[in-house]
């Protein structure tokens, strides 16, 4: 499967929600599927490029609880 870019906003509040995500992304990429993360703070995006689907990115994430939304993919 070729890789997507696959964007998001997300209820970053502070660092500790941050490294949930990167967590819980680091956990899931058992076979090297998320090529590449960007993760901002400031701008409350998260932004991953995977050959995983769309569904199973957005599995990944709701283990985090926090509050997101589906943007735009590249």
């Amino acid at each position: 499967m070729a890789s997507q870019c696959y964007k998001f906003k997300v209820k970053l509040s502070c660092m500790s929600c941050v490294r949930a995500v990167e967590r819980v992304l680091a956990k899931n990429n058992g076979n090297g599927e998320i090529i590449s993360q960007d993760i901002s703070l400031e701008d409350q995006t998260v932004a991953v490029t995977t050959t995983l689907s769309l569904e199973k990115v957005q599995e990944i994430l709701n283990k985090t609880g926090l509050e997101y939304e589906t943007l735009k993919n590249s």
